[in-house]
């Protein structure tokens, strides 16, 4: 484990973590700290610029491996249907 920082970017807001590897469950947290997973809410979790994979859509149980700077995430909420 190094002591690396990594600066990403949630909804505009810069967020500072220690590890490269991000979760959703972390990146939607940044975005919106009083969602709770379950139920009939959920959130649509898209990203660019990172090391891998490189831009997509983040998936609830799903990873993606940041950048020093500049990845991106942008996390809408919403309501399972």
């Amino acid at each position: 484990m190094s002591n690396k920082e990594f600066i990403i970017k949630v909804n505009g807001t810069d967020h500072t973590l220690t590890d490269e590897t991000v979760t959703y469950i972390q990146v939607v947290q940044l975005a919106y700290p009083d969602f709770v997973s379950g139920g009939n809410k959920t959130a649509s979790v898209t990203f660019e610029h990172a090391k891998e994979p490189k831009q997509g859509t983040l998936s609830e149980g799903g990873t993606v491996i940041v950048k020093p700077r500049n990845t991106e995430f942008d996390v809408i909420r919403a309501n399972r249907s």
